[in-house]
């Protein structure tokens, strides 16, 4: 018990001390009071300095008023060098201050007193400079301004990490909800204590159903499993291993203890998301583990992108179907899958007539033309399984997986049939028709020997046996 004690002397007529008076006051309650906003204030400190982003705050005058340690690591500076000693525009190159005020206060990049994913530079202590990603916002106490914070991603390594930093407590957890960056906090028993409004639009999971809650892996996975921050907290290395050891898990190089991965989620949120996230423990200031924060980055449209270009890579740009090098490589793959299983492989080779002598007499654009609605009738005869690929100037092959000599007979006049609307308009818009030969072949079981028996054929069906 907490006891405040207070007293009172008593004097007689003669001015002598008669008496004292003693009052017992019980603070317990305020005291406990105290205790826990100390350790509040403790946490939230340990979250702003476990950040792995930097994260500076100004006055209205631009005065730094907070300077954490991941700024520090990015730019240079000690917080003892910057906290209440420099301006802000001296951490920026010349007139980069002034743009991101002004982007600050104008509409364009978040709305007004917003940034979201804005870019500028940062200028380090010995003078490089830095490509960074900005969010912040004006900070308010009722209405009255009274200064902004920014978070700093380094662009230059490409992390994503993005962590919360305020001055009291209320603009503390508005800045976490409010970030763009997926984020949320473990206490040490597994309990999630923030969950922020990106994760609540990720995830569609609200942040009152999760808060409290050691189900953290429900938003993500069918059936319970560890999260990279549960592992992070157990600090089980073996089982972090077995989980994300083939998901690029790989130590976080500026934070002891934190680790990234990237995994493959169905239906997150309504999607199929390819997610990129970094967990790092946090501790309280006696240096014991507190808990553990984890950010998520949505990596899907980047990774759209990379199959796209493979898919590019593979793709013959005039024509639209795959190119030789692709042909090669899948026809290998499905002569080796129709030896293993048994089954049916057929190819078709196609090439178009006299087509030296339409380039030659029409000139290229017209040989363009051939080429494309060649390529088109040739897809709309087939099915989704089989493949055409361009395998030269105007020749085309067709693979058949899975396809029988009856079956390739009625492929192949199928093709035959619709080839024999094959015409392009000339320089002077002039209808030509256009032949084209085909060659065949069934169940061979060697690379060169199917391409061998294929050309032949068509060669026997080639106009006058060229």
């Amino acid at each position: 018990m907490d006891i405040s004690l207070t007293s009172f002397h008593h004097l007689d007529e003669g001015g002598t001390q008669a008496g004292i008076t003693v009052m017992l006051r019980d603070v317990t309650d305020r005291r406990n009071l105290e205790r826990e906003l100390r350790r509040r204030l403790d946490f939230e400190q340990s979250l702003i300095q476990s950040s792995m982003d930097g994260i500076i705050s100004v006055d209205p005058q631009g005065q730094v008023m907070t300077f954490n340690e991941g700024a520090g690591k990015i730019i240079g500076y000690a917080p003892e060098e910057v906290i209440g000693r420099i301006h802000v525009t001296r951490l920026y190159p010349p007139g980069k201050a002034h743009e991101v005020k002004k982007a600050l206060r104008g509409p364009d990049f978040g709305g007004v007193g917003k940034l979201l994913d804005y870019r500028t530079e940062l200028l380090t202590k010995d003078g490089a400079v830095l490509p960074m990603r900005l969010s912040g916002s004006l900070l308010y106490d009722g209405d009255r301004e009274i200064g902004s914070v920014g978070f700093f991603h380094d662009l230059t390594h490409q992390k994503t990490m993005e962590d919360i930093l305020t001055r009291e407590k209320a603009i503390r957890e508005e800045l976490v909800n409010g970030s763009p960056i997926p984020t949320f906090v473990l206490n040490r028993d597994h309990r999630v204590v923030f969950w922020n409004r990106a994760c609540v639009e990720l995830t569609g999971v609200s942040g009152e159903e999760m808060t409290g809650s050691r189900d953290i892996w429900k938003p993500f996975y069918p059936d319970e499993r560890p999260v990279l921050a549960n592992l992070i907290l157990s600090q089980n290395l073996a089982l972090l291993s077995r989980l994300y050891g083939e998901k690029k898990l790989r130590a976080y190089p500026l934070l002891p203890g934190a680790f990234e991965a990237e995994d493959f989620f169905e239906s997150l949120g309504g999607k199929n998301r390819h997610l990129h996230f970094m967990s790092a423990p946090i501790y309280d200031q006696a240096g014991e583990l507190w808990g553990a924060i984890e950010s998520i980055q949505d990596l899907s449209e980047h990774r759209a992108l990379e199959a796209k270009l493979s898919e590019l890579a593979t793709m013959d740009g005039l024509t639209g179907v795959h190119n030789r090098q692709y042909l090669e490589k899948r026809l290998e793959e499905e002569i080796a899958k129709a030896r293993r299983y048994g089954d049916h492989l057929s190819m078709i080779l196609l090439d178009i007539d006299q087509f030296k002598e339409v380039n030659d007499q029409y000139g290229h654009l017209v040989g363009d033309q051939v080429l494309k609605k060649t390529a088109e009738i040739i897809k709309s005869c087939l099915r989704t399984t089989d493949i055409v690929a361009r395998f030269g100037g105007d020749e085309f092959v067709v693979i058949l997986p899975r396809t029988d000599p009856e079956q390739l007979a009625f492929v192949r006049e199928r093709l035959v049939v619709t080839l024999k609307n094959l015409s392009v308009l000339d320089q002077d818009h002039q209808i030509r028709q256009v032949t084209v030969s085909l060659g065949d072949c069934s169940d061979c079981r060697e690379y060169d020997q199917i391409l061998r028996r294929a050309d032949l054929n068509m060669y026997r069906q080639k106009p006058g046996r060229k």
